[in-house]
């Protein structure tokens, strides 16, 4: 890379991810939001699970904002980050996690009407559709948060937020601030 294209590649950075946040699809981050609402007012529970690392740290994310912005109220959110480590029964015999990592999880607590949020940048997430096929047999709601419209967790999905970044970077710092839209507004807006 030559030195005056380092110098523009941060305008350029900045200008596509400013053009992938004008082109989200802002209903289904209020549909999301809603369905967070009503999983709580049902007293449910909410699994968020994520594929890669940027996935788990935008859902331990929205679990830190969701989870704070219960102190204090007479109702909290029942929410809970699934783990694709440390799960022995989920592991090949190389110690790599299968894909069935999620659904073993979902096995041990989730129950009819409950909300499996599944987060990934990329299309490499069979432990997530594995989840989510479990997930809609047993009658949990599903938000998916993705870096594609073609995913497939879009088709498995109550929700699905896509975020169109052109590229893997911009699609992660997407989920950021889609994860944050999410927590936020019960931070700021929710009394409950």
């Amino acid at each position: 890379m030559e030195r005056k294209d380092a110098i523009d590649y941060p305008a350029q950075y900045r200008s596509d991810l400013l053009a992938a946040l004008q082109k989200l699809d802002l209903p289904p981050v209020a549909q999301a939001i809603g369905v967070f609402l009503e999983a709580r007012t049902l007293n449910r529970r909410i699994f968020v699970c994520g594929c890669g690392v940027s996935a788990r740290i935008a859902s331990q994310y929205l679990i830190d904002l969701v989870k704070g912005s219960g102190f204090g109220l007479s109702t909290r959110f029942r929410v809970l980050a699934l783990s694709d480590q440390h799960f022995a029964q989920s592991m090949d015999p190389k110690g790599e996690p299968t894909e069935r990592v999620f659904v073993d999880q979902l096995q041990n607590f989730a129950e009819f009407g409950d909300v499996v949020m599944g987060i990934s940048s990329e299309g490499k997430a069979a432990s997530l559709v594995r989840a989510f096929e479990y997930a809609g047999c047993i009658g949990c709601r599903t938000v998916a948060l993705t870096g594609s419209q073609e995913h497939p967790l879009a088709p498995l999905s109550d929700v699905h937020i896509w975020v169109p970044a052109s590229q893997t970077a911009g699609v992660e710092d997407g989920l950021m601030i889609v994860c944050h839209m999410i927590g936020s507004y019960f931070q700021r807006f929710d009394t409950a």
